[in-house]
C-alpha cells in the first residue's frame, strides 16, 4: 500500500515539474510553484511532502494518515493534469499582443490630440 503511494507521489512530483516548469525535490518544487497553484492545492501538496519521508522510513510508515495523503495526491494530480500548457502559452501571447495594441492606441490617440491642439487637424 505505501509502496504504491510513494510511486504515486513520485509521479505527482514529476507531473508538477513538467507542468509548472520547476525543479528540485518535492518541497522545493512546491515552493517554486506556490504562486501559480491554488492555495488548497498547495496545502495538499505540502501535506504530501511532509508525509513522504515518513512513508519511506520503515518504522514510521504507520504514522501518516494514508487515506488523507492518498486523497491529497489524487487532488493535486487531478489539478496538474487539467493544466493545458498550450492554452497557457496562447493566453500569455494574447496578453502581450493586447498590451502592445493598447499602447499603440494610446500613442496614436495622444498624437491626434497633440495635432488637434496645435491646429494641424
Amino acid at each position: 500500500m505505501t509502496d504504491q503511494l510513494i510511486e504515486d507521489i513520485e509521479a505527482m512530483h514529476q507531473l508538477l515539474c513538467d507542468r509548472e516548469r520547476v525543479s528540485g525535490d518535492l518541497p522545493n518544487a512546491l515552493n517554486a510553484a506556490r504562486r501559480s497553484l491554488p492555495k488548497r492545492i498547495y496545502r495538499q501538496g505540502c501535506q504530501v511532502a511532509e508525509a513522504l519521508p515518513l512513508l519511506r522510513h520503515p518504522r514510521l510508515k504507520v504514522i501518516p494518515d494514508i487515506a488523507q495523503v492518498g486523497a491529497g495526491v489524487r487532488e493535486v494530480t487531478e489539478y496538474l493534469e487539467a493544466i493545458d500548457l498550450a492554452d497557457r502559452r496562447r493566453g500569455w501571447f494574447l496578453g502581450v499582443m493586447a498590451n502592445i495594441v493598447f499602447s499603440l492606441f494610446l500613442a496614436l490617440g495622444g498624437a491626434l490630440v497633440l495635432l488637434r491642439w496645435q491646429g494641424f487637424l
